[in-house]
């Protein structure tokens, strides 16, 4: 069964500090400079929607929260068919933070088809994942997007920071995203429930 809950949380699995000094550190210090970040941008997020000073704050006091660190190695410039680096999705949370290197290959998809996201230093991608296209009743779109890492030649790494908000918070339309025009699109679920549903989408075989 899939829990949807804190009990589902388990402790970081981290390497000996002596085989590989500082990297604890590193990855902690670089997790919690990005979840501040995001409760900032969440911040804004409320003047844009609309939204009182502070309304996303029951939202995220105990935020599930993952760092993960990419690596995707260089594809032959004529690949397979189908053949990629990360497949094309959505994010599943609320936002996402990319910090990526200079050997590019991070695409996202328009009506138009798909285009580069170009590396720029000192500048991360932020992605808005579907839970927030649900909060917003989809007027802020989950972003599609896929990594292709064929014209660097070599390596590409990247960090990204999953922002996914509290297990047990509640996610409704926003009252200011829906009107007569906009009914709302989605039923009421909790972030945990989102999480174990798309949990289940991915990994479990149909039938």
């Amino acid at each position: 069964s899939f829990y949807t809950g804190v009990e589902a949380i388990g402790p970081n699995q981290w390497p000996d500090d002596a085989l590989l000094p500082g990297f604890r550190a590193a990855v902690e210090s670089y997790a919690a400079a990005m979840e501040a970040l995001a409760r900032r941008l969440m911040g804004l997020f409320e003047i844009a929607l609309a939204l009182p000073r502070g309304h996303f704050d029951a939202f995220m006091r105990h935020p599930t929260c993952t760092t993960r660190l990419l690596h995707y190695p260089p594809q032959p410039a004529v690949a397979a068919p189908g053949q990629i680096g990360c497949g094309a999705h959505t994010d599943w949370g609320a936002l996402t933070l990319l910090a990526q290197d200079d050997a590019g290959g991070l695409q996202v998809q328009t009506r138009a088809g798909w285009i580069d996201v170009p590396p720029t230093p000192g500048v991360l991608v932020v992605n808005v994942g579907d839970m927030t296209q649900r909060w917003t009743n989809d007027r802020w779109r989950s972003t599609m997007h896929r990594v292709i890492n064929r014209r660097s030649g070599r390596d590409r790494w990247s960090i990204a920071y999953f922002f996914d908000l509290d297990a047990e918070a509640a996610i409704v339309p926003l009252p200011s995203c829906v009107d007569a025009a906009n009914p709302a699109r989605y039923g009421a679920i909790t972030a945990g429930e989102h999480l174990a549903e798309m949990y289940r989408r991915t990994t479990v075989a149909a039938g």
